[in-house]
């Protein structure tokens, strides 16, 4: 068993193995073109694989962050992936970490502290012990709700809540119509944007990334339907009523899942049960095209009970994740880290 760096022309392989072995909650973070996203943002990007001869074991994209006082670390988001095969084995998962222990020492010298987010659901041994702590807190949620998109459509909605079957229901009397773009023009994007203004004001804060953001997302991911489902795509699911949006919903689709990434709209036309019926509408394209699940995001009953109280009503398959796994390289920095982030985030 050894650790190797990879390398652009390892892409399709790196795809593959990422679609193969997730769960179905957050592949496509753990995807080539994800790291080239973030890489256009300014983000450093690490890439590792470990094998037994030929044999791929494990995967791990890793971004460089600088917290406060010049604190480095690095973070896997819902990384590693591990070979679905092996995660019952104890042993090989340990000698996994301690490889990746040992070369993000070497690679990163500087650093305090790796952050890793396994999407495991079955908590491993290996992670109670040292080098590991396990934080109360969280980056990726630890919970997210789901919606297996395999039933026939009769029987995908009759599962619904009444509310929500309801509000569906609703926003075809009144007229909702849906269109999705692979690409934001000028147009959709200042539409998006005002609803994006809209939302964060009920919400009382910015909930949302700069245009730069979706710029870089939508250069580096393909349209949809452009490529195989072990390359992530993505496109924009637009609410109309009357001709003029009023909602919009981005949703990235890679391996056996379309995920929804972002939305926004306009409390105006909340009566129009357009959010509901964009996130059906999104889900019935995905079955159309093959994909097994719809995820609709983190839920947290006590962080954010409105928006879990929402997603719930689609009565899915809850998945949940160990959360946050910081292998610690140097303890007083990392102790420092975690003293003025509890300062600076006191409600997390």
């Amino acid at each position: 068993m050894d650790i190797f760096e990879a390398y652009a022309d390892e892409r399709q392989s790196w795809n593959e193995f990422v679609a193969v072995n997730f769960q179905p909650v957050g592949a496509f973070l753990q995807s080539w073109e994800w790291g080239e996203f973030k890489k256009r943002l300014g983000t450093e990007i690490t890439r590792f694989v470990v094998k037994d001869g030929e044999q791929w074991l494990s995967v791990a994209a890793f971004e460089n962050h600088k917290a406060p006082l010049a604190v480095d670390y690095q973070y896997s988001p819902r990384g590693p992936v591990f070979d679905r095969n092996i995660i019952g084995d104890g042993e090989i998962i340990s000698a996994i970490t301690r490889h990746y222990e040992r070369r993000l020492k070497n690679v990163f010298p500087g650093s305090a502290f790796a952050r890793l987010e396994p999407p495991l659901e079955e908590e491993q041994e290996v992670f109670f012990k040292k080098p590991f702590y396990l934080p109360r807190y969280y980056v990726q949620p630890r919970y997210n709700a789901t919606v297996d998109l395999a039933p026939p459509e009769d029987e995908l909605i009759g599962a619904f809540s009444r509310d929500m079957r309801q509000d569906i229901r609703a926003a075809e009397k009144r007229g909702i119509r849906v269109e999705f773009f692979s690409e934001l023009n000028k147009e959709h994007y200042e539409a998006f944007q005002s609803m994006q203004r809209d939302t964060s004001k009920r919400a009382g804060k910015n909930v949302y990334p700069a245009r730069a953001y979706y710029d870089a997302l939508f250069k580096t991911f393909s349209p949809l339907g452009a490529a195989g489902r072990e390359t992530p795509t993505i496109c924009a699911f637009f609410a109309f009523a009357d001709g003029s949006p009023v909602a919009c919903h981005t949703v990235v689709f890679f391996g056996v899942t379309s995920t929804y990434l972002y939305g926004a709209s306009y409390s105006s036309k909340e009566a129009s049960k357009a959010t509901s019926y964009l996130h059906w509408a999104a889900m019935a394209e995905a079955k159309k095209r093959g994909y097994r699940w719809y995820d609709l995001g983190g839920i947290d009953s006590s962080r954010w009970p409105s928006l879990t109280y929402f997603k719930r009503q689609f009565n899915g398959r809850e998945f949940q994740y160990i959360g946050n796994a910081d292998m610690v390289f140097k303890p007083a920095v990392y102790r420092l880290y975690n003293f003025l982030r509890r300062i600076r985030y006191p409600e997390k």
